[in-house]
């Protein structure tokens, strides 16, 4: 028989086949485990200084880590759930008083209380992580760092400078070599910059011992130039896949890179030039060159050489055109070239026939060449924040096509060609300046995400209907006065988005019955009230049809 145990309002306990759970707003949150700690009488006078749960538990060599069932006692199940309920309400009952219950079910429960709006959980967690974490054992520190509670708890960095001030970073260094290292470099990225020095000397001490975590975990961008020649120096290079370089103070290009005989994964920042060593292109087992934020104006014809290459981000640089030989890399499947300086669409890539994924937003882009009808394997195509006012006919011989993202351009209009994209699952034309949509829209049976919101669309056309997959339409910031009956077919719709529009959104929610979305029922009593007003006939016939409740 199952027994429930309410403790206040987000919080319950269920006896359920001999086990105790803890339900955190109707949700099964997980077991309870522990209910006795097994202490020896001799052990009692070391516990009576002990503050809490986790003093004691640490004292007796039980570990921080996520809790695993014990052998206990052979306790009856009814009086172990007993058990559990009066150590959660006296926890509940004390302001959730960390010394109640180990952090272990403490602070994840804080955590999602918090989350679900319980001030005063709010209130405690913050203050309860702060004081384990000064306070408590290193095991103590090394949980919390490890959960991620320190971010969750978004700590100013001021605060976080406060509650690093006392601690002696170097105990992390006690800690199996890779996790202490990993915390050390995880506070590092907290602006704890102390941590760095110790980081350092640790790695100096460590080049031998465990080359290829360093490498994995990126922490040579802490050391100096000279020293990572001598590092790499002393290790086989030709093992290594993959390598992330800062050369933020580098004066040239290291030639030791070219020693990595096998590297298939480059990431490579921090150039301060600007310019693309050409060294690189040496490389030619890579797959994949991550080149972004190098302020990077041109290519050397010789990345053609590259022919391995199987990803190429060049995100956040400041290129106008790409070299011919781009055309040559004919194994890409995938090019970032977001955030450069395009004002014309570079053709070279149009010849890169196996290109799967073409990220090319934020951009000046005025047009797409007839010729990106070559690229037949694209699947994702985004292409937003450019300056396009038209898009080619032959954008629809891409028949692979599922993700295509042509938001915060100038479009006016869309080709009837679009509807050959029978394989589009989303599409997002949002913020430019439509007037109409093509009838062709209708053979996107696939498409699942349609966002058409701020155009200057006065009509949907009776076609809508026939996209029986939609999901999320949103048609919001246009001048739609009506909607054709064959929205009501749309029976797969999880949210559409209807306001700010000449139309009332509420009319047309009830008469189709659409999903409603949170705005509209936010003002629901506004849209009653427009209705009555703008249409009394069809405020009285939803009555009549008890579809309308005022």
């Amino acid at each position: 028989m199952m027994k429930s145990f309410p403790i206040n309002q987000y919080l319950t306990l269920k006896l359920e086949n001999g086990s105790t759970f803890i339900y955190v707003d109707n949700k099964k949150f997980t077991q309870c485990f522990y209910l006795l700690l097994e202490i020896h009488k001799d052990q009692l006078s070391s516990l009576e200084e002990a503050n809490s749960i986790d003093e004691v538990a640490e004292y007796l060599d039980h570990s921080m880590e996520p809790l695993v069932k014990k052998e206990q006692p052979n306790i009856a199940p009814e009086v172990e759930f007993w058990g559990h309920c009066s150590n959660l309400q006296a926890w509940v009952e004390n302001d959730y008083d960390p010394r109640f219950l180990h952090s272990n079910l403490s602070f994840p429960l804080l955590k999602e209380l918090t989350e679900l709006g319980d001030p005063k959980a709010k209130k405690v967690f913050k203050e309860v992580i702060a004081q384990r974490f000064q306070e408590g054992a290193l095991n103590t520190r090394v949980y919390l760092l490890k959960q991620g509670y320190i971010e969750q708890t978004l700590f100013t960095k001021d605060e976080l400078g406060l509650l690093f001030e006392e601690l002696d970073l170097k105990e992390f260094l006690n800690l199996e070599v890779k996790e202490g290292l990993s915390l050390l470099l995880k506070i590092l990225s907290f602006g704890i910059t102390y941590s760095r020095e110790i980081l350092h000397n640790e790695i100096i001490n460590l080049f031998d011992k465990y080359p290829k975590f360093l490498i994995e975990k990126s922490l040579l961008t802490l050391l100096t130039p000279h020293e990572i020649e001598k590092f790499f120096s002393r290790i086989d290079t030709s093992e290594f896949r993959w390598l992330q370089m800062d050369l933020t103070y580098f004066d040239s290009f290291p030639d030791y890179l070219l020693r990595f005989s096998n590297l298939e994964t480059l990431s490579y920042g921090g150039v301060r030039k600007g310019k693309f060593p050409e060294e690189l292109c040496k490389l030619t087992t890579l797959r994949r060159l991550e080149y972004s934020y190098n302020n990077l104006r041109e290519l050397p014809e010789d990345i053609g050489n590259l022919t391995h290459l199987r990803e190429l981000n060049l995100s956040g640089n400041k290129l106008t055109e790409l070299p011919k030989s781009i055309g040559k890399l004919i194994q890409l499947e995938k090019l970032h070239l977001d955030y450069n300086n395009f004002k014309v669409f570079p053709e070279p890539i149009t010849e890169l026939q196996n290109l799967k994924e073409l990220e090319i937003y934020n951009n000046e882009i005025k047009s797409i060449p007839e010729s990106i009808e070559n690229m037949t394997n694209l699947r994702r195509l985004f292409i937003s924040e450019n300056n396009l006012a038209m898009l080619p006919e032959s954008i629809g011989n891409l028949k692979k096509l599922k993700d295509l993202d042509l938001s915060y351009n100038k479009l006016e209009s869309i080709p009837e060609s679009l509807g050959d994209l029978r394989n589009l699952q989303d599409l997002d034309l949002c913020n430019n300046k439509l007037k109409k949509l093509p009838e062709s829209i209708k053979n996107l049976s696939k498409l699942e995400y349609l966002l058409l919101m701020e155009n200057n669309l006065i009509k949907i056309p009776e076609s809508m209907g026939n996209l029986t997959k939609l999901k999320f339409l949103t048609l919001r910031n246009n001048n739609i006065t009506t909607l054709p009956d064959s929205i009501k077919n749309l029976l797969n719709l999880e949210q559409i988005h209807l306001y700010d529009n000449p139309l009332n959104p509420y009319e047309y929610y009830l008469r189709y019955d659409l999903p409603i979305s949170e705005h509209i029922m936010k003002n629901k009593e506004y849209y009653i009230e427009r209705l009555k007003k703008e249409n009394p006939s069809t405020y009285v016939s939803l009555t009549k049809n008890e579809k309308l409740h005022p």
